[in-house]
This record gives C-alpha cells, sequence and structure tokens, in this order.
C-alpha cells in the first residue's frame, strides 16, 4: 500500500462521524437525523455494489484474455506453416469490400502484430486481482446525496468549495479535506436539465433515487 493510499484511508471517516458531519452543516436544530442515516446506508450500498460489479468485469476480462490468447496462439502456429503463396514478399493489395484501398501487406508485419496482441493477453491472464480501486462513483453519488438533503432542509445550494454544498458532499464521502466541486457541479447541472426536461414535459429518469423518511 502506498503512503498516499495509507494517509487517504486514515482520512476516511467512520459512519457516525459522516452522519454527525452532516448534521452540523445542515443545522442540529432543523435536521431530521434518521434521513442522513437512511442516505448514508444507501450510499454504503451503492458503492458497494458498483465495487462488486468492477471485480467481476475484472474477472471477465481475465477470463476472456485467456480464451483470445489461446485461439491466437493456435492462428500463430497456422500463419508461422502457411504455404510460399502466403508467405510472399510484401504487396500492394485492395479490398474495397474492406475498405482496403491499395495497401501494403506484409506477411511478417502481420505474425508480428498476432504475437503483439498474444503477449498482451498473457499479461492480462497472469495479473492478479486486486481490491477493486474506487474510483467517481463514490464521488458522484455524494453529491447527489448532498443535493438531496440541502433540498430537502430547503437550503439553497452553491458550488462553491466553501459552501455547505460542497462541505456536505466531501463529508458525506467521509473525506472533509476532499475537493468534491467538480461533482457538485455535475450533480446541479443534471438537477436543472431534470428540472429543465420535467417542465417541458420530457421525461428524464433521476441518476439516483434516494429513499428517506417524510
Amino acid at each position: 500500500m502506498s503512503a498516499r493510499r495509507r494517509i487517504t484511508s486514515k482520512r476516511r471517516l467512520a459512519r457516525n462521524q459522516i452522519v454527525d458531519g452532516a448534521a452540523k452543516i445542515i443545522g442540529e436544530g432543523r435536521v431530521r437525523r434518521v434521513d442522513v442515516e437512511a442516505i448514508v446506508d444507501q450510499m454504503s450500498k451503492m458503492c458497494e455494489r458498483s465495487k462488486r460489479n468492477r471485480l467481476r468485469e475484472s474477472k471477465n476480462q481475465k477470463q476472456f484474455a485467456k480464451q483470445y490468447g489461446a485461439a491466437l496462439r493456435k492462428v500463430i502456429s497456422m500463419t508461422r506453416r502457411t504455404s510460399t503463396d502466403f508467405r510472399a514478399l510484401p504487396m500492394q493489395v485492395s479490398a474495397p469490400q474492406l475498405g482496403i484501398d491499395r495497401e501494403l501487406f506484409d506477411h511478417e508485419h502481420l505474425l508480428r502484430h498476432l504475437k503483439l496482441l498474444n503477449a498482451i493477453c498473457e499479461s492480462w491472464e497472469k495479473s492478479k486481482l486486486g481490491k477493486p480501486k474506487p474510483n467517481a462513483d463514490e464521488k458522484r453519488l455524494a453529491a447527489e446525496a448532498a443535493l438531496h438533503l440541502l433540498k430537502m432542509h430547503d437550503i439553497e445550494p452553491t458550488a462553491t468549495k466553501i459552501g455547505a454544498f460542497c462541505q456536505l458532499a466531501a463529508v458525506l464521502y467521509g473525506d472533509k479535506s476532499a475537493d468534491l466541486q467538480h461533482h457538485c457541479r455535475a450533480a446541479l447541472r443534471t438537477a436543472e436539465r431534470r428540472l429543465a426536461g420535467r417542465k417541458s414535459g420530457l421525461n428524464i429518469m433521476p441518476v439516483m433515487r434516494l429513499e428517506v423518511g417524510k
């Protein structure tokens, strides 16, 4: 684990710290802690689901690389044993149906590229599956959840770094020092497009549906 990863993991807040921090930003006298807790729990489930999906995709890629590599090795073996006619010197060929017009075909060049593809497949086959790396999904979800909470409590969101919106998003993400301004701005744009779609009669599905107590 890198030094940067260790610092980040130490900085992430526990669930109760996230709820306390969010309640403080929104206002202890006006916030319903049960609403914050519900959103934090839902975010946690969604992030775990995203991590599992990324891990499954990585496994699928390794499996595909194994199958593709095996097929490529057969093609390479056959290409090496090909007849003299197929091993002709580099020649100019045209195949309009394939979008090829007077391109140079080189048997050895083809063989080298097949070997390169096989080497890439082998590297994927030998790669170790580590823990899924966090991506922008957590930050996006934190920004959307923060926007939802602010609107629920009639607080006007502004995407300034020191504003309640960005601060709340960082707390929900679990890192008070995280800069989520970009994700907050994106969440605002998405909400504005959604509102414009409703006014115009368009059916725009929300990115995230948050179910909390009334």
